[in-house]
């Protein structure tokens, strides 16, 4: 009986049938070893190459994502694009996107695949009371093997604790802003090979979101003015034509008002270019205050202001 090693481990046996052992000679017992050594060597070199080409594949996947990805998209379409990839590529129970919101100590749940009865999409924790939190606090990826028991179960703020955890960082200039993390409901610790491309996906991912947030930041510096906050005189107009589609398409109604600031060069010539300017932001705050969420406001010209009320009868 001969032992099949793989890798080290014991993974099956052969066996010689002979009418006594002192008829097998050292010929035969060589010729054996060799046989048995070239058929591991075969299956070695077949699981390398399957994951090679698996390798292959997932790095192709990658660049299409990255290629793909186009200025204004919005984020949920960039999350449900990954889906298909996720899928093909590891193994989980449950797939999820989280990002930091930040303007509070949180996060929220932005994708999310699999099990989902205990939360779902636009769930929001704490950074620090939830394991969906440990690889951004940390600002490094993190597995189960990394958490200890009751850490993993006091933490999770879910009623569902997975056997296998598996997250990392998603980042903007050296920054943690979200984390992907899979969850797995059987003891099957990732291979290196998987951790290693989530490690991947997350680097792209991250460059995505930072060139979405990049052109967003830009295009708002382009539509609005630079005093004022509202927007410019280009970005009014074109969201006037907009709002007069819409409510021919719809038949509602629509209002503009324009203001003027009467006398305003003798407040400039008066107090001051300074002083003309806090005027300015003041009227445009005022404004703001008593405008509804739904209509639209603008800085029309130097001294002049635009007001779009969206489906308003008031005359």
């Amino acid at each position: 009986s001969y032992p099949i090693l793989i890798k080290d481990k014991v993974v099956g046996c052969s066996l010689i049938f002979s009418n006594h052992f002192k008829d097998i000679s050292d010929y035969d017992l060589n010729y054996f070893d060799n046989l048995f050594d070239s058929y591991v060597h075969g299956i070695d070199f077949i699981e390398k190459f399957d994951e090679l080409r698996h390798h292959q594949l997932y790095e192709n996947k990658l660049n299409e994502f990255y290629n793909n990805y186009y200025n204004g998209i919005g984020l949920d379409e960039i999350f449900d694009s990954m889906k298909g990839m996720a899928r093909l590529f590891f193994k989980y129970d449950r797939f999820t996107i989280c990002l930091v919101d930040p303007n509070k100590n949180n996060a929220k749940v932005k994708f999310i695949d699999g099990f989902i009865d205990d939360f779902d999409k636009g769930f929001e924790f704490d950074l620090h009371s939830s394991i969906y939190g440990i690889s951004i606090t940390k600002n490094q990826s993190v597995s189960s093997l990394q958490l200890d028991i009751q850490n993993k179960k006091d933490a999770g703020n879910q009623s569902k604790n997975f056997e296998i955890f598996f997250s990392s960082p998603l980042r903007s200039i050296g920054k943690s802003i979200g984390s992907i993390t899979i969850e797995r409901d059987e003891p099957i610790n990732l291979s290196k090979l998987e951790k290693d491309k989530l490690k991947k996906l997350a680097a792209v991912l991250s460059s995505v979101i930072k060139w979405r947030n990049d052109y967003l930041a830009i295009e708002s510096v382009a539509m609005h003015d630079g005093l004022t906050g509202l927007l410019n005189h280009n970005a009014f107009l074109n969201r006037l034509e907009q709002e007069v589609d819409r409510s021919n398409r719809f038949q509602t109604n629509l209002g503009l008002i324009m203001l003027d600031l009467d006398k305003f060069k003798q407040i400039n010539d008066t107090y001051g270019h300074l002083y003309g300017d806090y005027v300015l932001e003041e009227v445009a705050l005022i404004i703001k205050k008593n405008i509804r969420t739904i209509d639209v406001v603008g800085r029309y010209g130097g001294e002049e202001f635009s007001v779009i009320l969206v489906n308003t009868n008031v005359r």
